[in-house]
């Protein structure tokens, strides 16, 4: 039997509005699940140490993007394990755009037992995607952090407004992300775009090792997944390396007409690229002293050194094979 090592946030914002009993449940009736609640996440690496001395075949999390991405950091930068396991991610946070992209469906409890279900009827159900990590790195004495989505300028003060207002008013996921943007949206065509997550931060920034770019930018964001909130598409012409990076400039030329082609056209649109720029690459330094973002979690750059963004290390993804798909497939 396969052995499943599955670590809860209970102070994730799913799991904290609704408890964590039900996924408790399906664990105490699964004898091959090893299950560590984790009120201090430092505690994250003595547990991880623990599932790679028992042997654990695969990792779930019961959390959101940030919990997700303090386990991507661990297992990629702490090396508990030999042999990295799959990760089997279960939608336990707010917005959790990890699990919308590579995680298990329904609520947590509801994830885990489809899971176990398959591991015990039939492993082979199961579908593994291989997707690229991100690693940022920020001056020598601090530890870099992986994870699947980097945002600064802008997109830190809109997640900043997203969880104020939003998430205050006890919205969720892709119902706060909508409202957040509806607003800012409206902020922009009725009050000329005066919120302050409008504001330009000055930066430089060189892809790939060509000359640095120097400007103000509203939105600069780098990811390794395949949609953002609510499904969105924000990058194109991203076939030249594995970070998806977009930069908007500041401020942003016909930004309301545009906005839905941004966020929703196909892979090679274009835009004047004076403002609205789009690629893939393999290395991008960012020399900034505005805050950035890395799946959620707010950092604030080491004066005077630059931040690094590569992805040259990948992880499996456990998906469940949906068999309507495969009964339409034969």
């Amino acid at each position: 039997m396969t052995k499943l090592g599955l670590v809860t946030n209970p102070r994730s914002q799913y799991n904290s509005r609704h408890g964590t009993a039900a996924v408790e449940r399906v664990v105490n009736g699964a004898p091959d699940i090893l299950h560590a609640t984790l009120t201090d996440m430092k505690r994250l690496p003595e547990v991880l140490r623990g599932f790679a001395a028992e042997g654990v075949d695969i990792l779930a999390v019961n959390g959101g993007d940030g919990t997700v991405q303090g386990v991507l950091t661990e297992v990629l930068e702490g090396r508990p394990f030999s042999r990295m396991p799959p990760l089997a991610i279960l939608p336990g946070g707010m917005t959790n755009t990890i699990a919308d992209n590579f995680g298990l469906r329904g609520s947590p409890a509801q994830a885990l037992s489809q899971l176990m279900a398959v591991l015990r009827r039939d492993p082979d159900g199961l579908h593994y995607i291989e997707r690229p990590i991100l690693r940022v790195e920020n001056g020598a004495t601090r530890r870099p952090q992986r994870g699947m989505l980097f945002g600064t300028a802008g997109i830190v003060r809109a997640i900043d407004v997203c969880r104020d207002e939003a998430h205050g008013r006890g919205l969720k996921s892709d119902w706060a992300n909508g409202a957040t943007l509806m607003g800012l949206l409206a902020d922009w065509l009725f009050l000329g775009g005066r919120s302050e997550v409008f504001r330009g931060d000055e930066m430089a920034i060189s892809l790939d090792g060509e000359p640095a770019e120097h400007g103000s930018k509203v939105v600069v964001l780098a990811t390794t997944v395949d949609r953002m909130f609510l499904r969105s598409r924000p990058f194109w012409n991203t076939d030249a390396g594995p970070v998806k990076f977009t930069s908007i400039a500041h401020p942003p030329k016909n930004l309301l007409r545009r906005v839905g082609k941004i966020l929703y056209g196909g892979p090679h649109r274009t835009f004047p690229e004076v403002t609205y720029q789009s690629r893939g690459a393999r290395r991008v330094v960012l020399e900034m002293s505005c805050p950035y973002m890395v799946d959620g979690q707010v950092h604030e750059p080491e004066k005077g050194e630059a931040v690094y963004i590569t992805a040259e290390e990948q992880v499996s993804f456990i998906q469940i094979d949906d068999p309507k798909t495969k009964r339409a497939a034969s």
